[in-house]
């Protein structure tokens, strides 16, 4: 398996489409099916079901699970090729959206102004990808909402995360408040990923037996259309409630019964910083080396 063959996957799994993908990347349709089914045999199952025509296709679930595979496979390499090209000075983090808005975007900004030698790879992921890229030596710096026991992994608390819920519609509210009762459950559009483990106390809690969701997502930016449906409503990390209201109008409500909030972790790797970006970022966000 070469890198071209995961570029060439990457960009098939993105397209969905045999003729796009082979515009894309300057090949011949059956070029791009041949090395497709060359990388399914060596991988030994499918990463496609190809519909009708065979040029509309879809990922099987192979496939999307090896999409998260082949990604890191790129950034590691693309880190192999930055050996030795100025790569003292280039970062790699990786965050959940909501880490991301609420802590790191703020600092990450003023860092660049005052630094601009420095180069940033961000990738914006749930928290065990990041552990992951963390675990692969891919990302310098991991923010995670779980603290898993990991070899070299320096985990440090930042902050709580509390949650508030989200809805275009009119929901009936007590001194202020929004009971977990006059929630439909069957209405809610779950963020799915990361680690909730006080949304789900919270969901046994108020909705007991009822936890399947009839829709998830793992993006609160992207939930904004389904948001729309009749009574649908979300319950999101209290940042990213806040810009779904700012850039889309949605509604806010605060809930009488909210889940506890969650431990918002930054991730390091032990022992002396590995590059001089990484030296300056530890500084800039107070981290002891």
């Amino acid at each position: 398996m070469q890198i071209k063959d995961i570029e060439l996957f990457l960009e098939t799994a993105s397209s969905r489409n045999i003729t796009k993908a082979s515009e894309q990347l300057s090949m011949s349709q059956s070029v791009v099916s041949t090395k497709i089914k060359k990388l399914e045999q060596e991988l030994g199952y499918p990463l496609f079901v190809r519909n009708r025509g065979g040029r509309e296709i879809e990922l099987t679930r192979e496939g999307q699970e090896f999409t998260s595979v082949a990604r890191r496979w790129l950034d590691l390499f693309e880190e192999a090729e930055l050996i030795g090209e100025n790569a003292q000075m280039v970062l790699r983090i990786a965050a959940p959206e909501s880490v991301y808005y609420d802590y790191l975007e703020p600092r990450l900004i003023p860092f660049l102004e005052k630094n601009p030698d420095i180069s940033v790879k961000l990738h914006i992921c749930d928290s065990s990808e990041v552990y992951d890229m963390m675990d692969s030596g891919i990302a310098d710096f991991g923010f995670v909402s779980y603290e898993s026991a990991r070899s070299d992994i320096v985990p440090m608390h930042l902050y709580d995360q509390s949650f508030r819920i989200v809805s275009y519609a009119d929901l009936p509210l007590q001194n202020g408040l929004l009971s977990p009762a006059d929630l439909n459950p069957s209405l809610e559009i779950r963020l799915s990923g990361g680690n909730f483990s006080s949304v789900s106390l919270w969901r046994e809690k108020w909705f007991p037996g009822r936890n399947p969701a009839k829709t998830e997502i793992n993006s609160p930016h992207m939930m904004v259309g389904l948001l729309k449906l009749p009574g649908a409503w979300a319950l999101l990390p209290t940042v990213s409630a806040n810009a779904l209201r700012d850039l889309y109008g949605v509604r806010l409500y605060e809930l009488s019964d909210p889940p506890k909030s969650r431990k918002i972790l930054l991730l390091r790797h032990g022992g002396k910083p590995r590059t001089d970006a990484v030296a300056l970022l530890s500084d800039e966000l107070g981290i002891p080396r």
